[in-house]
């Protein structure tokens, strides 16, 4: 039983690395597993989650097993337990014997695993229960029947005993020989077997959860430099199994990233160097037919020398692309307007933060001009916000066109937007690029409707480091400066208020 325990603890350490960094797949795994699976707050024995497995076993719904505690079950005393424990540290065992009480109230003999676990940034228990009771029963069998044999045993030498005390002493001894011998070979076979057909069970549950979970394995021989990889791993990038049959640590290398492999090449050395216990890093590798798959490979060293040279790694390896995809999709959802396709303010607070460092590196300078348009509002008045938002991404697309790519168009709210002009020397250079901006702007533009509409701006400009030190006194100064234009339309824009 410590053998399958054993195996039932490496089957979980080698997807624990799947289901940490997808949540979702945890769950679908946890409460579709045969096994009986808790989940359980160290600090009190509460029951977190349970499994379907679970309420199957116990006989309650899992809500109802979510109310217990690992107490509410166990019929053991906490002296007991205590005795439990201190037994199975004696016996070298990584599990414990209890007696679980079901809803109906029956009796079960469990096995009970647990390993500590993190789940949802909480620290927890993760518990799996196998009922042993079959085996218990079949155990205190044998021993009753070994009773029963020594008692005929007796009564036969006892019955013997007149005739030849001593031919009776010899047979009698060699009898129980022989039947002590017999009754361990039975036992030991009969252990044997369950053992074999329990190991048998849990490799065919580990390759169907393998090819459920769609997960590449691998396994490196380092002193021997010979990676060995399943044929998942090999299709992630797009090869055949045949193709990845004899790999070494270069092969490996040369189709990760060059961004990607120095920090690999790091990670590795880190786990090797026993500065950590595991290997987790997510990078991309280039595909049989040129593309970047990113991937999300775990591992850690098995077997080690007795001089404490690392021998063999092995771990796992996940295709995360439409993971990546969806986040990268995310982050640029967040940093861009939805209707423009601009830059929003905390796009353009990153690139203002990066133009200061740069211009107090270099010693140069950068603008921002502060735009309002000021016939907008009658416009949506007048045809709606349908026509107005037609109004915005025109404006988006001629500021656009008015500057470089290496300076920025910000949506900054409603009908303001804000212009980042890098490398800009003067306040003349500036005002050019707002001549250009406000021509732009003044520019009739026809609406899908067939009507035509006319627009004009007002325009605040800041210099850095002139009229402010950080991004918010210089988005203050040009606010301010846009106003006045907008007050005293006889100026073109704000740099006439320097």
């Amino acid at each position: 039983m410590f053998a399958v325990s054993v195996f039932g603890t490496l089957l979980f350490i080698l997807l624990a690395p799947v289901t940490a960094f997808a949540a979702p797949d945890f769950n679908e795994f946890f409460q579709k597993h045969s096994a009986v699976m808790l989940l359980i707050d160290p600090n009190n024995g509460q029951i977190v989650s349970a499994n379907t497995s679970a309420a199957n076993f116990y006989g309650y719904s899992q809500n109802e097993l979510e109310t217990k505690t690992v107490q509410d079950l166990n019929t053991f005393s906490k002296e007991e337990v205590a005795k439990e424990r201190q037994l199975a540290l004696s016996q070298n065992r990584n599990f414990f014997i209890f007696r679980h009480r079901l809803a109906s109230g029956e009796l079960r003999t469990v096995e009970v695993f647990s390993v500590p676990f993190t789940f949802q940034d909480k620290a927890l228990l993760h518990s799996i229960i196998t009922d042993v009771t079959p085996f218990r029963t079949s155990e205190d069998s044998v021993f009753h029947y070994q009773g029963r044999l020594e008692k005929t045993i007796d009564d036969q030498a006892s019955e013997l005993n007149a005739k030849d005390q001593r031919m009776i002493l010899i047979l009698s001894v060699s009898i129980l020989v022989l039947v002590i011998t017999i009754i361990f070979l039975i036992k030991g076979r009969h252990a044997q077997a369950l053992v074999e057909k329990r190991l048998l069970y849990e490799r065919k549950r580990f390759e169907e959860i393998i090819r459920g979970t769609n997960v590449g394995t691998w396994e490196w021989e380092i002193q021997l430099d010979q990676i060995i990889c399943n044929d998942r791993w090999a299709n992630i990038i797009g090869y055949q199994p045949a193709e990845c049959a004899s790999l070494h640590l270069k092969d490996w290398m040369k189709l990760i990233h060059p961004d990607d492999e120095q920090q690999i090449r790091q990670a590795l050395k880190t786990v090797l160097d026993k500065q950590h216990e595991y290997f987790s890093a997510e990078y991309r590798m280039r595909s049989k037919t040129g593309c970047w798959v990113w991937v999300q490979s775990k591992g850690k060293v098995v077997i080690w020398s007795e001089d404490g040279s690392p021998e063999k790694m092995s771990g796992t390896q996940q295709d995360i692309t439409q993971r990546k995809n969806a986040e990268q999709a995310m982050h640029r959802k967040a940093q861009h307007d939805s209707l423009t396709s601009l830059p929003t303010r905390s796009l353009l607070f990153d690139h203002c933060n990066f133009s200061i460092a740069y211009a107090k590196r270099h010693k140069t300078s950068f603008a921002i001009l502060f735009i309002d348009l000021d016939k907008f509002k009658p416009i949506n008045d007048a045809f709606g916000h349908e026509a107005g938002d037609e109004v915005l991404k025109e404006i988006a697309t001629r500021l656009t066109t008015c500057v470089r790519e290496t300076d920025t168009v910000c949506r900054y709210g409603g009908d303001e937007f804000i212009i980042l002009l890098n490398s800009i020397i003067s306040y003349d250079d500036a005002a050019l690029i707002a001549e250009k901006v406000s021509r732009k702007v003044n520019q009739s533009f026809q609406l899908s409707s067939g009507k035509t509409v006319y627009l004009s701006c007002s325009i605040g400009l800041a210099r850095y480091p002139d009229d402010g030190a950080s991004i918010e006194a210089l988005i203050h100064t040009a606010d301010d400066r846009m106003y006045k234009v907008k007050k005293n339309k006889s100026a073109a824009f704000a740099v006439a208020e320097l």
